[in-house]
């Protein structure tokens, strides 16, 4: 297993027999540095969000203001739901809220920006909430 020097370290990419003259240095020149570059996945970054919340008003005025941020960022909503089954274990979500992104950076990205970060008094006086964010394909 070998990796393309332009590649993150994280994708390993089963290279063929390089082309003569390919040197992978710049983009690649080569059909089988090509193929593989194509092949490669890019990760999409999620924004998970348990949320209870305390003040109906306050929540209400906050999901007025958060979609177009979302999608000001690049996000989408894949989840936004209070009809959550528990399965195992103790964890029973009262709102749950999933978010998609281009990528983990760009998900990392939402949740610190000026944008969202300006609504988190209106946010903690609203719900209670855990938020993660991670990788996913």
């Amino acid at each position: 297993m070998r990796y393309h020097p332009r590649s993150p370290p994280l994708f390993p990419l089963r290279l063929r027999r390089p082309a003569v003259g390919c040197t992978r240095v710049e983009e690649p020149t080569c059909d089988s540095c090509r193929t593989a570059r194509e092949s490669e996945v890019v990760m999409k970054g999620y924004v998970i969000v348990d949320t209870e919340v305390i003040d109906q008003e306050a929540y209400s005025q906050f999901l007025e203001r958060i979609p177009g941020i979302v999608e000001g960022q690049g996000g989408r909503f894949i989840v936004r739901t209070s009809d959550v089954e528990p399965v195992e274990g103790g964890w029973v979500p009262k709102r749950l809220v999933i978010m998609e992104f281009d990528s983990l950076e760009a998900a990392r990205n939402f949740v610190t920006s000026d944008e969202y970060t300006s609504h988190d008094d209106l946010r903690h006086r609203a719900a209670r909430a855990r938020i993660v964010v991670v990788e996913g394909a």
